[in-house]
């Protein structure tokens, strides 16, 4: 790659993320958290950002966003320790576009529109902003991160016997202080082990089967 150009995910005119681009690099690059502009279309992958970053949480109509990292390390060991607060995040479903985006608490929501928070597929120990998607109900089947707010993607047999057999399906986050889950037979359990709960997090649950 000509070292006046990078790479960056780009919808492809498409709704998701589907393709890279090589953009050319601005004359005057905006860095990780400033605001940026994306060309054309929110997704477009072409934008102002410096190197190693893209633009998101895109206004649809002025095309501002703020510049985020994209992830640093490989698929099995993803990297945003350079950007404090974030986790890294496939930004869709299907297609590797690893983003570092602000980490969060389920409980106290604080992610922009268009984002809720849910354990990143990539680094499941933290919670982060993650886009919204085709999200599916509490019992209903799941990918990664296909769960809608408040909902996490369970593996089958742990779940909740409303959830069909041998299939991943979405089920509530509870609160370890005020435990309350809707499936029959469900009991709120620790999100985390004994001890290893970022701090702020120590109250983080799941429902399922005990």
């Amino acid at each position: 790659m000509p070292p006046d150009e990078k790479c960056a995910p780009s919808d492809g005119g498409c709704d998701v993320f589907t393709q890279t681009v090589c953009d050319e690099l601005s004359s005057r690059p905006v860095p990780i958290g400033g605001t940026c502009k994306s060309e054309g279309r929110p997704l477009s992958g072409f934008n102002d950002c410096e190197l190693g970053a893209t633009c998101w949480f895109i206004d649809p109509e002025s095309l501002l966003g703020t510049c985020v990292s994209l992830c640093h390390g490989s698929p099995e060991a993803p990297d945003c320790s350079h950007v404090p607060g974030t986790a890294c995040v496939l930004a869709h479903d299907g297609f590797d576009a690893p983003l570092c985006l602000p980490t969060c608490d389920p409980f106290e929501p604080t992610c922009p529109a268009g984002h809720h928070c849910h354990p990143s597929a990539l680094t499941p120990e933290l919670f982060a902003c993650t886009p919204d998607a085709s999200l599916g109900a509490a019992f209903e089947p799941c990918g990664k991160a296909d769960c809608a707010a408040g909902l996490l993607c369970s593996e089958p047999g742990a779940a909740a016997v409303e959830c069909a057999p041998d299939t991943n399906c979405c089920t509530p986050l509870c609160d370890l202080g005020a435990p309350d889950c809707p499936g029959a037979g469900q009991v709120c359990l620790p999100y985390y082990e004994m001890g290893q709960a970022p701090a702020g997090l120590e109250d983080v649950g799941r429902c399922g089967l005990p």
